[in-house]
C-alpha cells in the first residue's frame, strides 16, 4: 500500500456521489487537473459517512471540474494525518483547504517522491 492515495479520480456527479460508501474514511478533493485542493475525513459523527461528507463538499466548493477519491478506513484520523503529511512532503505545502482550516501538523515524513 502506498502512503499516497492512489485510487483513480471520480467525477463529482450525482451518480458518483450516490455510490460513495456510507462508511468512515478519508478523501481527497481535486480540481479538473487533479491538483489536490483538500484532504479530509468522514468520521463517526458524519450521518452517512463518506457519502454525506462528499455530497456536502460538492455543494460547498464551487470548483470547476471537481473530482474526488476516497478510501474506507476505520482509523481515519491517522490516515488523514498521514495523507496530509505525505502531501506536504511531496509539494512543500498543505492543500489550500487544509491550510484554511488552520490545523497544525507537527510531524514530518521523509519519503521519496
Amino acid at each position: 500500500m502506498s502512503i499516497f492515495m492512489t485510487k483513480p479520480w471520480l467525477k463529482c456527479s450525482a451518480d458518483e456521489l450516490a455510490d460513495a460508501p456510507v462508511q468512515t474514511g478519508v478523501y481527497e478533493i481535486g480540481d479538473a487537473d487533479g491538483t489536490v485542493i483538500d484532504i479530509g475525513f468522514a468520521g463517526a459523527t458524519e450521518p452517512f459517512g463518506l457519502r454525506s461528507k462528499l455530497t456536502a463538499l460538492a455543494s460547498e466548493y464551487a470548483v470547476e471540474g471537481m473530482q474526488f477519491r476516497y478510501e474506507i478506513n476505520v482509523q481515519y484520523i491517522s490516515r488523514y494525518t498521514e495523507l496530509v503529511l505525505a502531501h506536504r512532503s511531496r509539494f512543500g505545502e498543505l492543500p489550500p483547504k487544509v491550510a484554511e482550516r488552520g490545523e497544525e501538523f507537527r510531524g514530518r515524513l521523509a519519503i521519496d517522491n
